[in-house]
C-alpha cells in the first residue's frame, strides 16, 4: 500500500490492483515465464499492477493539483 497526499483538501480515494497468479502450469520457455511451479500469470493481473504503478507515477507528478488523498493498494490473492 502506498499513499499520496494531494496538495489541496479533499476526499480520500483508493485505487486497487490485484496481483495473484492462476493455479495452472506455464507451458513455455519464455524469459518472463513464472518461476513458481504450478502458477501462471495468464489473467492480466501483471497488467493491473503495471497500470496502478503508472497511475501512481502520473498522479505523483501532479500532486499539487490533486484534492485529497489517494491510496494505492496492491492486493495479493
Amino acid at each position: 500500500m502506498a499513499t499520496l497526499e494531494g496538495g489541496q483538501p479533499g476526499k480520500r480515494i483508493l485505487l486497487r490492483a490485484d496481483m495473484d497468479a492462476l493455479p495452472m502450469p506455464e507451458d513455455n520457455d519464455l524469459p518472463f515465464a513464472s518461476q513458481v511451479a504450478g502458477r501462471m500469470h495468464a489473467c492480466g493481473h501483471d497488467s493491473h499492477t503495471a497500470m496502478l504503478v503508472g497511475a501512481a507515477k502520473i498522479l505523483s507528478n501532479h500532486r499539487e493539483q490533486i484534492p485529497g488523498t489517494v491510496d494505492f493498494f496492491f492486493q495479493t490473492g
